[in-house]
């Protein structure tokens, strides 16, 4: 999980910085911008490449700016990222509700144990 920060205007964008990026299928694509043209109407259009690539692939090439989501802040936490992807996964659906449950049933009981507590000690203080 990263965090992103918002981009004003065209103009804001700078080389070699990381920005977030729709591809043509909405995946969400982070990579680092290294080249910025202007087509023919007058356009902007970014180049990305990853860190790790030795290229650009065609995803990454003749980017529009509507296509680009913020840049990236420096901010990632690993652990909250893998909750969030463990809760959109079936098991982690499953073991939410599962848990969820189990708080319900558990109060419920504990309701009941506390009636027959509480009916005990007054029949135990009647006697006295």
């Amino acid at each position: 999980l990263i965090k992103l920060n918002d981009i004003e205007t065209e103009n804001d964008m700078e080389l070699y910085k990381v920005y977030a990026s729709y591809d043509d299928d909405r995946n969400i694509i982070v990579h680092r911008l290294i080249n910025i043209k202007t087509n023919e109407e007058g356009a902007k259009l970014y180049t990305f490449r990853g860190d790790a690539n030795s290229g650009s692939g065609s995803f990454e090439t003749n980017i529009t700016y509507d296509k680009i989501i913020g840049e990236y802040s420096g901010y990632s936490s690993v652990f909250l990222g893998l909750f969030v992807l463990f809760m959109q996964s079936n098991i982690g659906i499953i073991s939410l509700v599962l848990g969820i449950g189990m708080v319900v049933i558990f109060e419920i009981y504990q309701q009941k144990v506390d009636v027959v507590i509480n009916k005990r000690k007054e029949e135990i203080l009647e006697t006295l």
